[in-house]
């Protein structure tokens, strides 16, 4: 199992906002065009963007969980998750740049496929048609394409999908 074994979850809190910071901005390769400004101001429109992102996936899915991804006792990342009455949403799962690709994305999303398989529920995702290396992954774990909404791509796992892990 490598270092998947020694990964935890824990509810994010106020101290935990600059590393969720740090997050959204090495999750987000898209708002690299505005490197163009300078410093203050792209920092003020980076923060302006994180602040929004949160406050709306919190109007639309009330009981948002913010959990920090823990790898030793470490945060190396972060998962929102919405564990609604008919499915749970992944909202966003981000690991810094240095911890991607060891199995720690995939131990945590099948184990959130496992859970909801356990209640009967499909688990879907969004993620941008660019981001190949996510889409992969999710579709190794039985992800499938179910809606293209132009710049992204919703994916849905079945629960008898998962339940096979």
């Amino acid at each position: 199992m490598g270092e998947t074994g020694r990964i935890t979850l824990r509810l994010a809190d106020e101290a935990d906002e600059s590393f969720d910071f740090r997050l959204f901005v090495a999750g987000r390769p898209e708002l690299a065009w505005i490197d163009g400004l300078d410093g203050e101001q792209r920092l003020r429109l980076l923060r302006q963007q994180f602040h929004c992102q949160r406050e709306s996936l919190a109007r639309t899915y009330h009981g948002m969980e913010s959990n920090i991804v823990c790898l030793e006792g470490e945060p190396v990342g972060r998962l929102l998750i919405h564990r609604g009455e008919r499915e749970f949403r992944i909202l966003d799962v981000t690991l810094l740049p240095e911890y991607r690709s060891r199995g720690i994305g995939g131990t945590l999303l099948a184990g959130i496929a496992r859970e909801a398989a356990g209640e009967g529920k499909p688990v879907s995702i969004q993620v941008a048609w660019y981001n190949r290396r996510a889409r992969s992954l999710y579709e190794r774990l039985g992800f499938t394409a179910v809606r293209d909404t132009g710049v992204y791509c919703e994916m849905c796992c079945a629960p008898s999908v998962a339940a096979r892990e």
